[in-house]
């Protein structure tokens, strides 16, 4: 059972990682479009 929690902290914990830097990229893109309607 702690091994199975141990493993479930890992998965949400690279979940999370994964998340925020979906997020980055996204407002990434958002400030590229953003300086493309600028120009």
């Amino acid at each position: 059972m702690i091994r199975y929690s141990k493993t479930f902290d890992t998965y949400l914990e690279m979940n999370k990682f994964f998340r925020m830097d979906l997020f980055n990229t996204m407002t990434l893109h958002t400030w590229i479009k953003r300086l493309d309607i600028d120009k």
